[in-house]
């Protein structure tokens, strides 16, 4: 697979992942998160690479962990049924997001300044957007409150994980 179709087939799958996990419910999410590793990991990842990629996802999902809950706390993001804990589909989100930093984001990570601003921007509307498609979730009452804290949150975690996680010479 040629590196423009690996990263154009990596912005798909994520796509498609991050639909299904804000449109569809139970079983049907497990199943399509399911799928779009397996592509991922299939067509994506170089097969000696794929240890590295396991890795990722697991590093950046425990992060999304702490940071959803941080949210949750801090009432940032609010539960319709008033749990503690985040949503499930919210935190295949964050593994799906993980396959992305070394290919269709991997653009970012000699920018790391840019890369901030990138998530600064990008996360708040990614959470607006997906308060409004799923009632599971919502900001709080002040959303101007709840989208600055998403925004500064991003734009320091993002670079970090991105520096942490992808080397430089990284090539899709």
């Amino acid at each position: 697979m040629s590196n423009t179709l690996r990263l154009l087939t990596n912005v798909v799958l994520f796509q498609l992942g991050w639909f299904a996990c804000l449109l569809l419910s139970g079983v049907w999410v497990v199943l399509i998160a399911i799928t779009v590793l397996l592509l991922h990991f299939y067509f994506i990842v170089p097969q000696e690479q794929r240890i590295k990629e396991l890795n990722l996802i697991v590093i950046v999902l425990f992060v999304g962990v702490i940071l959803e809950l941080c949210y949750l706390f801090g009432e940032v993001l609010i539960r319709s049924g008033g749990e503690s804990y985040p949503a499930f589909w919210l935190l295949i989100i964050w593994a799906l997001f993980a396959t992305t930093f070394r290919y269709s984001l991997s653009w970012l990570r000699p920018k790391l300044w840019l890369a901030s601003i990138f998530a600064g921007v990008a996360a708040p509307m990614s959470y607006y957007a997906g308060a409004n498609l799923n009632a599971t979730v919502s900001l709080s009452d002040n959303a101007i409150f709840s989208l600055a804290v998403i925004a500064v949150s991003w734009a320091i975690v993002f670079p970090l994980l991105m520096k942490r996680l992808v080397p430089v010479t990284q090539q899709s």
